[in-house]
């Protein structure tokens, strides 16, 4: 493929930065961080996720923050560097439900139903009809915060266990109320179906609205192919700009990244699982571990793929592949059999930052980046996104 068509057609896809202050608002790492990517010809930048009510913040104290006004400015500073340099930048924006920690939420965390999560393991509220209302409008007006700012549009993230998420799947949503699981779908779509009107209301129906999800899971063994294609179907009617397809949820989060597992690093950073107590590190090691084993995936290239593949039987919205791709070749393949209209890169920029001219210049490439999931484990641990492996990442 020629270069600017390459160029066009590949996405930094959503990365955790860490480089907000404890209240969500950008540092100058924050600014230097998409400043690299887009001096580096990454045309198409979709933000790390940010929070749109601090009860719905990561466990990432580093996390981006769109909750309030006076946040607009900063993201105007950041809009403004990543355009003169000819790239778009989209926002994407979040409320974590269930997948935080109450300590950083500073109440007590929020979900459809009162079900835990087997990672976070803190037993969450059972969200009211006036609390689910309220946070729609939230997920309103950070929308409209971030046209303001100048973001080219935004991303709801729909995937990874997040609280949408949560209220689309049936073994997490149990609900009795119009925001339950339709009978007809086998979906929970009432409360994203109002979150994207209520976007709509608030910016416009020609702002650019994505929406990332996961194409497979595995915590409920009831979101089949079939679920997915009406998920699909569900959002083809609501004629999005873009579809970004990833998999699972956090609770088995090394399968939403696949690769190597890190099992000494999990336990001696991840605040979740690290202790000095002998007897927990023994039980952690001798039955935690073994039982998260057997539930992960092997790593394949481009492992996504066939979700983008089966969602372009169903939509004609054009669909981002993320996960997975390592070379030039699997790339070009994909977007010339129309597997997928748009590719997402995450890790393999924070291992090279100059990936773009690499693909650009050469007839073949492989990417330096091995999987390690170094940086990936590290996120949780509130730190910053960086390469673990190569000095040549994100600064």
């Amino acid at each position: 493929m020629k270069e600017y068509e390459l160029n066009s057609k590949i996405f930094s896809s959503s990365t955790y930065e860490g480089l907000c202050d404890i209240n969500g608002f950008p540092i100058q790492q924050y600014y230097d961080f998409y400043k690299d990517l887009a001096v580096n010809n990454v045309k198409n930048i979709i933000t790390g996720f940010a929070f749109i009510d601090v009860k719905g913040r990561a466990m990432h104290v580093g996390q981006a923050g769109i909750d309030n006004d006076n946040k607009i400015e900063y993201y105007k500073k950041l809009c403004h560097i990543v355009h003169e340099h000819g790239s778009r930048i989209y926002m994407q924006i979040a409320h974590t439900g269930r997948q935080s920690r109450s300590n950083i939420t500073g109440s007590r965390l929020l979900s459809p139903s009162s079900k835990r999560s087997v990672y976070f393991r803190e037993k969450p509220k059972k969200l009211t009809i006036q609390e689910i209302e309220s946070i729609v409008e939230s997920f309103g007006e950070a929308a409209l915060r971030a046209k303001k700012s100048g973001f080219d549009g935004v991303q709801i993230h729909g995937a990874h266990g997040y609280l949408i998420h949560q209220f689309l799947l049936e073994g997490i949503n149990d609900r009795r109320d119009k925001y339950g699981i339709s009978k007809e779908l086998g979906l929970g779509v009432k409360f994203l179906d109002e979150i994207i009107d209520r976007i709509r209301e608030k910016c416009g129906t020609a702002y650019p609205l994505l929406i990332k999800i996961s194409g497979g899971v595995d915590i409920d063994d009831k979101f089949t192919t079939e679920r997915f294609i009406n998920l699909i179907k569900y959002l083809n009617s609501k004629s999005l700009h873009m579809i970004e397809i990833s998999y699972g949820t956090m609770d088995f989060a090394l399968n939403i990244f696949r690769g190597d597992v890190p099992y000494q690093l999990i336990l001696d950073k991840n605040p979740l699982f690290y202790s000095t107590n002998p007897l927990r590190i023994a039980l952690t090691k001798k039955v935690i571990f073994p039982w998260y084993k057997n539930k992960l995936k092997d790593y394949s290239e481009a492992y996504n793929l066939d979700y983008a593949k089966l969602a372009k039987e169903h939509t004609n919205t054009p669909i981002i592949s993320v996960g997975g791709f390592r070379t030039k070749k699997t790339i070009v393949d994909a977007l010339k059999n129309n597997y997928c209209d748009y590719v997402g890169l995450c890790r393999p920029f924070l291992a090279e930052i100059d990936l773009m001219n690499s693909l650009n210049q050469c007839q073949e490439y492989t990417f330096k980046c091995i999987n390690c999931n170094y940086c990936a484990v590290m996120t949780d641990t509130g730190v910053a996104s960086k390469c673990y492996k190569f000095t040549k990442g994100v600064k």
